[in-house]
C-alpha cells in the first residue's frame, strides 16, 4: 500500500466536477486512520481498500462544508492511500472520495471530528497558592504530540511579562526567581506545537517579605 502527498487539482478539473451528478455512488468503502497532533494541523490517511474494474483515478475534496473543498483539494491517485494535512481544532470535517471509473466519476461522502491539541499545563504549584520562597520551581505536564517548545512569561498584568520572560524550553520545568513582596503576579506558559502557540494562564501570590 502506497501513501501519497497532497497536490492541488487544477481550477477548471475542480470547477468541471462541481456539476457531477449527485445520483452516482461509489460502491467501496473509505477507512481514515486519525492520529491525534496538535493544534492547528495533523497528518491522517485515508485509505480505499478495493477499486472496481475499470477505475482510472481517485480525487479527495476535504472541507468544514458537506461537497468543500477549503481543506485539501487532492488527486489524481491511482493508488489506495493519500495522506493529508488537517487543522486540530476539533471540529467536524467532511472528505469527498471521487471514483474515476470508466470516464465515469463517482462519488462516496465521509465526515469525521478533527482532533484537538493540548497545550502544557502547570501542575505545581497550584494555582492560585501562594508561594513559599522568592525561587520557585514551575513544573507542567506536557503538551500533545508534535510540541517543540514552551516558554513562560511572569508578569504583574494578565498576559504581562515585566518580571520574567523566559524560554524556549524542550523539558517540562524552569525555576524562576521572583520578589518576595506578597503581591499577586500571573503566569502565562506557552506551547509551541507544529509551529502554533497555545497558552495557559496561572496566577499566584508572591512570597511574603
Amino acid at each position: 500500500m502506497q501513501n501519497w502527498s497532497s497536490f492541488d487539482v487544477s481550477s477548471s478539473l475542480a470547477s468541471a466536477l462541481l456539476f457531477f451528478s449527485s445520483e452516482h455512488r461509489d460502491k467501496v468503502r473509505l477507512f481514515l486512520t486519525q492520529f491525534r497532533l496538535p493544534m492547528t494541523r495533523t497528518t491522517v490517511t485515508i485509505t480505499r481498500m478495493t477499486a472496481a474494474a475499470g477505475t482510472t483515478a481517485y480525487y479527495l475534496w476535504v472541507g468544514t462544508t458537506l461537497g468543500g473543498y477549503d481543506l485539501a483539494n487532492m488527486g489524481p491517485f491511482s493508488g489506495t492511500t493519500a495522506t493529508v494535512t488537517l487543522p486540530t481544532n476539533g471540529t467536524k470535517i467532511y472528505v469527498r472520495l471521487w471514483t474515476w471509473i470508466n470516464g465515469t466519476p463517482l462519488r462516496n461522502d465521509y465526515s469525521y471530528t478533527e482532533a484537538r491539541a493540548t497545550a502544557g499545563a502547570i501542575t505545581s504549584p497550584a494555582n492560585g497558592s501562594t508561594l513559599t520562597s522568592a525561587s520557585t520551581t514551575l513544573i507542567w505536564n506536557a503538551g500533545s504530540a508534535g510540541t517543540t517548545a514552551y516558554y513562560l512569561w511572569v508578569g504583574t498584568t494578565l498576559g504581562g511579562y515585566d518580571l520574567a520572560n523566559m524560554g524556549p524550553f524542550t523539558g517540562t520545568s524552569a525555576t524562576v526567581t521572583l520578589p518576595s513582596n506578597g503581591t499577586k503576579i500571573y503566569v502565562r506558559l506557552w506551547t509551541w506545537i507544529n509551529g502554533t502557540p497555545l497558552r495557559n494562564d496561572y496566577s499566584y501570590t508572591e512570597a511574603a517579605p
